[in-house]
């Protein structure tokens, strides 16, 4: 046999299994959205950027949150469940943001937020250090 046919045969063995179940950039099971991200908030025209941190320990989603527009913040009232999310950022000096979204399967996170009574869209990477070992 051919290196190309096996080659071929090996790259169809491999994507059977995501086919079948019709999720081909499923994330893994276990990967978690703990460990810090930069998130950036769609905000009309404009995209905000900030530092996000978050700690899951089963379904409890807890953290930080920080941009130059809303100042510290923390994660509260937090789920994160089937690699879905919701959480509400709480602001000393900004309006609540509440965050709904999840983690994809490229590893990072989008959904939409709503604040000041307007809903939009936001998206994360994890910063350089990458994703925590465990």
């Amino acid at each position: 046999m051919s290196k190309n046919k096996i080659l071929a045969l090996l790259c169809e063995a491999l994507a059977a299994p995501c086919l079948l179940l019709g999720q081909p950039n499923a994330p893994a099971v276990n990967q978690s959205v703990t460990g810090d991200w930069v998130i950036h908030f769609q905000a009309g025209k404009q995209s905000v950027s900030g530092n996000l941190h978050f700690e899951a320990e089963g379904e409890k989603l807890t953290g930080t949150i920080e941009t130059a527009h809303t100042g510290p913040g923390t994660i509260q009232d937090g789920k994160c469940s089937s690699q879905k999310l919701n959480a509400t950022c709480v602001f000393a000096t900004h309006e609540n943001v509440i965050l709904e979204g999840a983690l994809k399967g490229d590893g990072t996170l989008s959904g939409k937020y709503s604040t000041e009574g307007r809903t939009e869209e936001w998206h994360a990477e994890r910063t350089a250090g990458g994703p925590p070992s465990r």
